[in-house]
């Protein structure tokens, strides 16, 4: 879809089963994870197209998946042209104790990361779906702010469900608890595109423009995010 960016896909597996999430259908389908051969020749076709200069890491839950993510990390680094490397987790939000067990463990390792890609000229950043306020637990803003304070940015993208986040003032709370604790915000997706199980959730764009007037009327224009959709040339404003 886009020229200079592309997607790693780690593995299928993942502790939570979103709705909207556009792979789905891999881990419903049971389909293989990737082997880290797989990702040592993903990571030669970068090295091979110079115009590459981002890389997002997902799944499934990629971090679900050490070998393979240290296989994509390790193999990236040494690639002078990519510029930017995104790690997109559900963890935060649904599985903390993956970054909290041992001593935060995960955390030490993805601060110790970012400091060797930064020794290379890249950075690593850290992106998070939320959907509600809720969402927000005293475990994922631990998190954030370890991550934050380590030098790693956190950004944030939320799409825009029916019955879940439809209202502006159910976004506004989201958007401003996200920002107080640091984190960037970056999209609303309000989606053209039908993703297979997803009309319960389908709601006008008209609507995604109503929400993100209230936002504009009652948040700071740090708090805003982009609102988009998707086409087949990718995502527009």
């Amino acid at each position: 879809m886009y020229e200079d960016r592309v997607v790693f896909l780690l593995t299928m597996a993942c502790p939570v089963y979103c709705r909207f999430c556009f792979r789905k259908h891999k881990s419903g389908r049971r389909e293989k994870s990737p082997t880290r051969m797989d990702v040592q020749r993903a990571v030669a076709h970068v090295n091979a197209h110079p115009d590459i200069r981002e890389i997002l890491i997902t799944g499934g839950e990629p971090l679900f998946h050490p070998v393979n993510l240290e296989a994509a990390l390790e193999g990236l680094a040494a690639v002078s042209h990519v510029q930017s490397i995104r790690i997109a987790t559900r963890s935060m939000v649904y599985y903390p104790e993956l970054f909290l067990k041992d001593g935060q463990a995960l955390i030490y390792s993805i601060s110790d990361w970012s400091r060797r890609l930064k020794n290379g000229s890249k950075n690593l950043e850290v992106g998070v779906h939320l959907v509600h306020p809720d969402e927000i637990s005293i475990p994922f803003l631990k998190i954030v702010k370890a991550l934050v304070t380590r030098g790693i940015r956190v950004y944030v993208q939320t799409p825009f469900l029916a019955g879940q986040n439809t209202d502006g003032k159910i976004l506004a709370r989201l958007f401003e608890r996200l920002f107080r604790a640091g984190v960037k915000i970056y999209y609303i997706f309000a989606p053209c595109s039908p993703i297979h199980g997803t009309r319960t959730f389908w709601a006008p764009i008209s609507q995604a423009i109503k929400a993100h007037d209230t936002l504009c009327r009652t948040l700071s224009d740090r708090c805003i995010p982009k609102l988009c959709t998707a086409t087949p040339l990718g995502k527009i404003e």
